[in-house]
């Protein structure tokens, strides 16, 4: 029996992508996973440098 799933992603940060890759990786799941950040680009911090309040 498949389980078919409609996810949301809050925040496209390393923790967003690696919490949408372990949903992905059941593979007897249909898994739709919507991202959505703030941001206009992913990777959070990792892509954006340091956060303002760190500076």
């Amino acid at each position: 029996m498949d389980t078919s799933w409609e996810i949301a992603v809050i925040g496209s940060g390393p923790a967003g992508f690696y919490a949408a890759g372990e949903f992905f990786r059941q593979k007897s799941w249909d898994i739709k996973v919507d991202m959505f950040d703030r941001l206009p680009t992913p990777f959070g911090l990792v892509r954006g440098g340091v956060a303002p309040d760190h500076q």
